[in-house]
């Protein structure tokens, strides 16, 4: 957990505000983030369902950091870098689409109550 803190804090000292441009400052935070509260868990030994949800989100966020491991590979670069301008250029369709499936799940909702 110290180790993530610091690292992000030297990479805003070395690179600057442009650290921030790139979605794994981002990865880096959430991890620290969900670390803090998980770490936070076993100290309190307390388990509830929220926590479980923060470790799969976490493990999520670990694997995704793969995707920046990936890029160093010449070969295979390009690809990630392909599905990420993907993602970037449906996000408003996909903003469009979860509006209209929350629609028609209420709609249908609404009439099974009957």
């Amino acid at each position: 957990m110290f180790y993530s803190v610091g690292y992000i804090g030297f990479q805003t000292v070395k690179v600057g505000k442009s650290y921030y441009r790139s979605i794994y400052a981002y990865l880096d935070i959430l991890y620290t983030l969900f670390n803090s509260i998980i770490a936070l868990n076993m100290i309190n030994s307390y388990s509830n369902y929220w926590f479980n949800t923060f470790g799969a989100l976490m493990a999520i966020i670990i694997w995704s950091k793969a995707f920046y491991f990936l890029q160093l590979i010449d070969e295979i670069a390009p690809l990630i870098q392909i599905i990420f301008k993907i993602f970037m250029d449906i996000r408003y369709f996909m903003v469009t689409l979860v509006i209209a499936i929350f629609a028609f799940a209420n709609a249908f909702y609404l009439i099974g109550l009957n």
